[in-house]
């Protein structure tokens, strides 16, 4: 039987109202810039929301990869916006060229292009007015999210990959993921409507070709609904998405710290007391380039010395101790410190720290910036030596409000090269002391503190 002979347009109509409505993807009057190739999925979706009323804008990427047919796609679009008397974007890549110079795919150099050029052009065409910013829509359907998923699975992921795309992002708004492509073509045909097919898509050679050319159609043979159980497993995925971060979440909190240059802190034996240690591991650095089959590398630094790391292409963990320090590679010459003990010796790239505590005394202290004199009872170790990030802040002594370092710093008139050398120490993500500089108000020692933590900076000769 034809799929057009029972298929009803206005029911996909009614369909994709509600699930906009339902995933709050866009408001009614919101002005929507819609990605199109020109093929069959972004034709069907432009025609249903021109259909319903929406204003949209189209924006189309040349990416020159197939020559003539691909200033065809575009000739295409073109003659389609015309047509539903919409404003058309496009605009042509050198994505060869961009693939070499970066060391990329081909398809992730596309992928790379493409978002960055709609990116900016969503954020020109929301100058004009403010008040109702554009909304990035792409027609991603129910097929190409099996495939994510599929994709996902098979190289190794979390639950997140499990779950597939999402309807909406802060980036981007995919309305047309509650169909299948077996709809979107019977809408096409009911409206006597063409498209572009990309004779690439033919090729089984992409991973996501070859699972939708030859791997689908084979588990169909044996599971013929194989498709409508994927499409509800993306549903019961992204809802026990929901309940995982739920009860995630306060562990995160109570776990893993984030300071402001980036550094990230884990405490090792924390971890392994939860007893889903691989899976806080990689909820943390899934989104910091390190891939699913580094999960369980990283989780041999639970187990092995101080001093041992692990890299991916932006970040490194590194076993320090006690802890788990995960920062950016571009911090990687400049290293994260621990103080642990009661007092020690510790050697770093400005000089050295010595530190030790002892009681307090009526005498006067001495006042002396390279030596703080901290209340240790309002502190907890470890406290951590690292250097100053944009964001960090303190309560500098003789002061009764924060004050961002960076204006700190500035108004001590402190050189580049200065702040450049400039480190902090930190104590339960409060900071104590710019090091050599000034101490944190906050933990100065007043009349009735017990015990003090001396500590002094010797500079580097």
């Amino acid at each position: 039987m034809n799929p057009t002979d029972d298929f009803n347009p206005v029911h996909i109509r009614s369909r994709m109202e509600r699930f906009i409505d339902q995933e709050k993807l866009f408001h009614a009057t919101q002005p929507l810039l819609l990605a199109i190739s020109g093929g069959l999925d972004s034709v069907v979706l432009s025609h249903l929301l021109h259909d319903l009323g929406h204003k949209i804008v189209l924006a189309h990427c040349n990416f020159g990869l197939r020559g003539e047919e691909s200033d065809a796609d575009e000739a295409f679009v073109r003659g389609w916006a015309l047509r539903l008397e919409c404003p058309v974007h496009t605009v042509r890549f050198e994505t060869e060229s961009y693939r070499k110079t970066h060391r990329l795919s081909i398809q992730v150099a596309a992928r790379v292009l493409r978002y960055q050029w709609l990116e900016e052009l969503r954020g020109n065409l929301s100058k004009a007015d403010p008040s109702r910013k554009f909304r990035l829509i792409t027609a991603h359907h129910q097929d190409d999210n099996i495939e994510t998923m599929l994709l996902h699975f098979f190289r190794g992921t979390g639950i997140s990959g499990m779950r597939g795309m999402l309807p909406s992002t802060p980036a981007v708004a995919r309305p047309l993921l509650f169909a299948c492509r077996e709809e979107l073509e019977s809408y096409a045909r009911v409206h006597d409507l063409t498209w572009r097919e990309d004779r690439s898509n033919a090729e089984d050679k992409y991973d996501r070709n070859f699972l939708r050319l030859r791997v689908l159609p084979l588990i169909a043979e044996r599971f013929p609904t194989v498709k409508q159980n994927l499409a509800a497993n993306l549903h019961r995925f992204r809802e026990t998405e929901a309940i995982r971060d739920l009860s995630m979440r306060p562990i995160l909190r109570k776990l893993v710290s984030t300071d402001a240059s980036g550094l990230i802190r884990i405490p090792v034996e924390g971890l392994r007391s939860t007893g889903f240690a691989e899976s806080i591991l990689w909820d943390v650095i899934q989104g910091l380039e390190f891939t699913a089959a580094q999960v369980s590398e990283a989780m041999r630094l639970l187990d092995l010395p101080s001093g041992r790391w692990l890299a991916s292409g932006s970040h490194r963990i590194v076993r320090h101790r006690n802890w788990l320090l995960i920062h950016p590679l571009n911090a990687a010459s400049t290293p994260v410190f621990v103080l642990e003990e009661a007092s020690g010796i510790l050697d770093f790239p400005e000089g050295t720290l010595k530190w030790e505590i002892s009681e307090c005394t009526d005498e006067k202290l001495p006042r002396d910036a390279d030596t703080a004199w901290i209340d240790l009872e309002e502190i907890r170790f470890p406290i951590i030596l690292r250097r100053w990030g944009r964001g960090d802040y303190f309560y500098p002594l003789g002061m009764m409000k924060k004050k961002k370092i960076a204006r700190f710093l500035i108004d001590e008139k402190t050189s580049l090269p200065e702040k450049d050398r400039t480190w902090i120490l930190e104590s339960d993500r409060r900071i104590l002391w710019i090091v050599g500089k000034r101490i944190d108000g906050r933990f100065q020692v007043r009349p009735g503190t017990n015990k003090i933590l001396k500590i002094n900076f010797l500079h580097q000769d």
